[in-house]
Formats: C-alpha cells, sequence, structure tokens
C-alpha cells in the first residue's frame, strides 16, 4: 500500500509561530479556512459564509505572497488585479496582522546589520553579497521553509526509528522526503498496527518554540497499488 503524508499549510504555521501573530494561531489551533478568514480582512467582508471563491482564492495567493514581502507590481501580476489594489490588498492585511509586519522588519534589520539569520533549529544562513530588496525577501522565505523540511526530516527519522522498533524494515520502507511530505509504502500484513502507529508518532512532533511549541497535522491519503496510480 502506497502512502503520501503531508504537513497541512506547513509554510503559513512556521511564518505565524515567527511572527506570533495570536489571531492568526487560533484560526490554525481551531482548524478554521484561514483563506475565508483572511478574504474577510482584505475585502472588509462582516460574515464568512458572504466570502465569495474568488475572494477566497485571491486571499489564499495573496497572503503567502504578501507575509514573504512581495512587492505590489509582482502581486498584481500574480493576482490579476492592478497595482493600486494590490497595495491595497498588502496595507489591509499588514494592518490587521501588525506581527507579521514587525517580523518583516526584524528579519530586514538582521539581515542588513548582522548578514546572518537563523531558524528555529539554530541552522544560520549568511549573506556574503549585497543586501538589497530581494535577499531581504529571501530571507524572509529562508527561515520557514527551512525549518518545514527540517521538521519533515525529523518526523521522517521518528517513522524510520518506530520502523525499527517494529523490526519491519522488509514490511515499511521510506522511499521520499519533498519538502513538507513523505511517501513509503507498506506490506498489507502490517497494515494495522502501522496505521495507529504512525499517527501516535506525528501527534508527538513539535517544533521548539519554548513558549508555544508547534505541532502540524499530518495529512495521510493511501493507495492500493503501485506509485504510478
Amino acid at each position: 500500500v502506497f502512502y503520501d503524508g503531508d504537513l497541512a499549510k506547513a509554510d503559513v504555521h512556521f511564518v505565524v509561530w515567527e511572527a506570533n501573530d495570536k489571531v492568526f494561531k487560533e484560526w490554525l489551533k481551531n482548524k478554521l479556512d484561514t483563506h475565508k478568514m483572511a478574504a474577510m480582512e482584505i475585502f472588509n467582508i462582516k460574515k464568512i459564509d458572504d466570502v465569495k471563491d474568488h475572494q477566497r482564492q485571491l486571499a489564499k495567493n495573496g497572503v503567502h505572497a504578501t507575509n514573504y514581502g512581495v512587492y505590489p507590481k509582482k502581486l498584481a501580476m500574480v493576482l490579476g488585479i492592478t497595482i493600486k489594489e494590490a497595495e491595497k490588498f498588502i496595507k489591509r492585511w499588514l494592518e490587521a496582522h501588525p506581527e507579521i509586519k514587525a517580523w518583516q522588519d526584524r528579519i530586514a534589520l538582521q539581515l542588513q546589520t548582522q548578514g546572518i539569520i537563523t531558524n528555529i533549529y539554530g541552522y544560520s544562513l549568511r549573506w556574503l553579497g549585497r543586501i538589497d530588496p530581494h535577499a531581504i525577501n529571501a530571507a524572509l522565505a529562508w527561515g520557514p521553509q527551512s525549518s518545514v523540511a527540517l521538521y519533515t526530516r525529523n518526523l521522517m527519522l521518528a517513522i524510520d526509528r518506530k520502523i525499527g522498533e517494529l523490526q519491519a524494515r522488509e514490511e515499511i520502507q521510506l522511499l521520499l522526503q519533498t519538502h513538507d511530505s513523505l511517501n513509503w509504502q507498506v506490506h498489507s500484513s502490517v497494515l494495522a498496527k502501522w496505521q495507529q502507529a504512525i499517527a501516535n508518532i506525528s501527534g508527538t512532533m513539535y517544533a521548539p518554540y519554548p513558549d508555544d511549541p508547534l505541532n502540524i497535522e499530518f495529512e495521510i491519503k493511501r493507495k492500493e497499488g503501485s506509485w504510478g496510480k
């Protein structure tokens, strides 16, 4: 049986925890439709049921880009809107979530004064070139994205340890990590006990934020048959 496990909204979780955005944290912890919640703020909509599909899609694509410091011209191209509308989008989002703006400013200052940034796992990245706006945008993305890869790696190693404990290396085989997802295959003879084991493992995995440890839901899909299917 082929398995695909994916961390739900992984990049967003790390941005929100880096910024300590309490409102957005509650959205994620309560498993709300974060794209609709964002659309309500950006487009000044009072009720979640009044959010239209295209507004939700704009929020889904635009908020992620805005968190990583996108410029209005680029956002306008991505969303298919005018530059003036993109400027309004960015302004409303950052006004609603000042913690995100404060995090962006903190990373920019750190890069400009020290030339180095460090993620929650203690890994650092040093910029040797000129610190221009593109470098700042790259730095904003590097912290959360590198942390996602390390969280997934740690989950993979925990799964591997469990396979060893079960003495099932022939029956359970890890195949691939792709950023925030893992693929593996399981022989049907150990399927029942493995499904419970994997749920227990993902539930005890945390990113080391001291005041609010971060656990991300691991969404698992399974397919009978080949990888191609």
